[in-house]
């Protein structure tokens, strides 16, 4: 999803709010980051989090986040406007998971799927290629995000299919049936 709206992010800016809002397009960018980070912070953090019952530690971490967006928003606003904003939230999300994954961490020594994140990473740049192709050869916003959505997806599946990833090769099992 991440380089999906990365690459997209013209197309999706033109779409959702016109073509005279383009300056926005690099906050889009910015933003697509907390697809990454909200993403393992939810698997790694929160739910961990629950189930060993340290639930409470998101009060302080959201604090801690608080705390570096509003003094980040006060220097990077004045410089970088909305997209200082961005950088601003970007950076106090990841502060969040960074400390409540260390803490998480130290108390249930979890294993990280390298092999499955090279094997997402892979398959992400396959349906980069596919998305930046589509968005090259269709000019239509509108068709060139739900183009390039579809054939995106189809490509990721595939590739993770080939690459040998057990969810996906169960999901082609299921539906091969």
């Amino acid at each position: 999803m991440f380089f999906g709206a990365v690459i997209l992010a013209p197309d999706i800016v033109d779409f959702l709010v016109g073509a005279e809002f383009y300056e926005i397009v690099p906050t889009v960018r910015i933003f697509a980051l907390l697809i990454i980070i909200c993403s393992v912070g939810d698997f790694y953090c929160y739910q961990l989090l629950i189930a060993t019952g340290y639930e409470g530690k998101r009060i302080i971490s959201n604090f801690i986040g608080a705390l570096i967006n509003i003094i980040l928003n006060i220097c990077l606003i004045p410089l970088f406007h909305f997209n200082g904003a961005a950088v601003a939230s970007v950076i106090s999300e990841f502060a969040i998971n960074v400390y409540l994954f260390v803490f998480i961490y130290r108390k249930i020594h979890f294993v990280i799927p390298v092999n499955l994140i090279s094997k997402s990473l892979i398959s992400s740049l396959a349906m980069s290629a596919i998305v930046m192709v589509t968005m090259i050869c269709i000019e239509n916003s509108i068709l060139a995000c739900v183009l390039g959505f579809i054939f995106g997806c189809i490509v990721y599946f595939i590739s993770m299919v080939l690459l040998k990833e057990n969810m996906a090769l169960e999901c082609f099992d299921i539906i091969k049936r």
